[in-house]
């Protein structure tokens, strides 16, 4: 069934598109060199393409209701609860009718991972153990082949639940049961590496150096070819990816090997495009220099990423205020501790931060379908 736009779905879609200018603002500029007045142009004729298309029943409505998932995922991504409402009740719509058509079955995907990402963010493991087993189970009932690219994704994202759960031997289980099913019929796309490096981090917890860094280097590997092959940006899956390999290697004490790792991303990326990764990576390159004793190193870096994103804000402070002490600057280091002690705040807020040590800025990239 075509989908007519009236006034108010026509206002609504033009809000949705201004929310989202934001978000691909650095894309249209870097990809195109276009200024942001061009940028925004561009992105507004755009949706009135769509808006067209759809009054001339030239696309589904399943095309509307992906763009209101995506409202509704970035909404659960801002904290706020009508999102997974949105996602719920499309959810309990599939499961009720007998349509099952492509678009249906990637959209219905799609809101599954948008409530696991709710569901996540308020540590409700057993919703999610229950909603990606209940969504398995009826891929496997209404798909005439199991081993599809949603299912695929499906048993990947079995393994995030498990790492949220600090389940490790679990998560190992269900990757070794997922990466047969990705190695049956060749697909080692964008999922296949997030699975290995789900299965990398699962083996650093357990301490086991062999398994870690052959499945970060399997992750690496692929995206690689990726990159190659479908002349993907690095931004999208390299450099996050090439940051996790750096941890693996720092974590197992190959600081050589990790220093490459986290040097290629600093001397490469832009901290203008990607800065959550390029700061983390800064200061995991610091943490390096500062294990190996090179301190004139690793105190110019950090003073680059002083003003990083809130969520290393007090890790970099630290760093400073140890490397300097270290190096006799008494007053820079009770500087750098003065500045600690004011962003204590941001631990007591729970916001994540891993001492010295920081993984993957895209630790659980969102899934993006690869064959």
């Amino acid at each position: 069934m075509n989908h007519t736009i009236s006034d108010t779905d026509y206002v609504e879609l033009s809000t949705f598109a201004e929310e989202q200018w934001h978000k691909v603002l650095n894309y249209l500029g870097r990809t195109f060199n276009l200024p942001r007045e061009d940028c925004q142009d561009v992105f507004q004729d755009a949706f009135i393409v769509l808006y067209d298309q759809i009054n001339e029943g030239r696309v589904h409505a399943q095309t509307y209701t992906k763009a209101e998932l995506t409202q509704a995922a970035y909404n659960i991504q801002q904290g706020h609860n009508e999102g997974a409402k949105i996602c719920l009740t499309y959810k309990t719509q599939v499961e009720a009718s007998k349509a099952w058509t492509e678009e249906i079955r990637q959209n219905y995907l799609f809101a599954i991972q948008s409530l696991l990402e709710y569901y996540s963010m308020q540590k409700r493991y057993t919703d999610e153990e229950e909603l990606l087993n209940h969504a398995i189970a009826l891929y496997n009932t209404r798909d005439s082949i199991t081993n599809n690219p949603q299912t695929r994704a499906l048993h990947t994202m079995q393994t995030r639940v498990q790492f949220d759960k600090k389940n490790y031997d679990a998560l190992i289980g269900y990757a070794k049961k997922a990466l047969n099913m990705y190695n049956a019929v060749g697909d080692h796309g964008i999922d296949y590496c997030i699975l290995c490096c789900n299965t990398s981090l699962a083996y650093v917890e357990q301490d086991d150096e062999q398994h870690a860094t052959q499945y970060i280097d399997e992750a690496f590997n692929c995206q690689q070819k990726l990159s190659a092959q479908f002349n993907l940006s690095k931004y999208m899956g390299y450099y996050p990816i090439q940051n996790q390999r750096g941890y693996v290697y720092q974590t197992f004490g190959m600081y050589e090997k990790a220093i490459e790792c986290f040097k290629d991303i600093v001397d490469n990326a832009s901290p203008d495009t990607l800065a959550s990764v390029y700061y983390l990576a800064a200061n995991n390159l610091s943490t390096c220099y500062f294990i190996m004793n090179q301190l004139d190193k690793a105190i110019p870096l950090l003073e680059t990423v002083k003003k990083a994103t809130p969520t290393l804000a007090y890790t970099v402070s630290q760093n400073l205020s140890m490397d300097y002490a270290l190096t006799g600057n008494d007053k820079k280091a009770l500087e750098r501790h003065h500045c600690h002690d004011a962003l204590e705040g941001i631990r007591r807020n729970n916001v994540y931060v891993h001492d010295r040590i920081l993984p993957s800025a895209c630790q659980w990239p969102q899934h993006t379908s690869s064959t």
